[in-house]
């Protein structure tokens, strides 16, 4: 705001409000509309994130697209297996087992014409992620990340619901 206020550009608002920031009430008035939205960010951010934890404890979905091998059911608010490609998750994890490693897992997925969500073709990076996933042991783990201090606010694991 000090930029435009040295150039002398107005502000222009989406409500077509126009504020010239050389007018001392112009400048207070778009400087206290700015704290008050960003007051109310805050305050939806908060709840948007006690949401979310709350979802997690009763088993509900909301991590935003699923992981590979579930479905999204709407109506429940939860995850339903996708039963032909929880075959290559099975077989992903049974390779493992027997020691293959990521690369030729996918390249054994991608043989067989399994294809990732998008539609892609699987790559070692994305076989160490499946198997590293905490909801093929049937956890919900909702991660949320604080904007300033660093990165885990919450992490809330419901067994149950993979």
């Amino acid at each position: 705001m000090n930029l435009l206020r040295q150039d002398d550009i107005l502000f222009v608002t989406d409500s077509e409000r126009v504020y010239d920031l050389e007018v001392q009430e112009d400048w207070q008035a778009l400087k206290f509309t700015g704290f008050v939205n960003n007051w109310k960010y805050e305050n939806i951010k908060v709840q948007l994130r006690k949401g979310k934890k709350d979802s997690a404890k009763m088993g509900r979905w909301s991590n935003g697209s699923p992981n590979y091998g579930y479905v999204y059911n709407r109506l429940e608010r939860k995850l339903e297996i996708d039963e032909e490609k929880a075959k290559a998750v099975k077989l992903a994890f049974q390779m493992t087992i027997d020691g293959i490693g990521a690369d030729n897992i996918a390249v054994k997925l991608n043989k067989l014409g399994y294809r990732t969500n998008k539609g892609n073709f699987f790559h070692g990076q994305s076989i160490v992620r499946m198997i590293r996933s905490e909801i093929y042991k049937g956890w919900i783990v909702a991660t949320m990340k604080k904007e300033k201090d660093g990165w885990l606010v919450d992490n809330v694991q419901v067994k149950g619901n993979g």
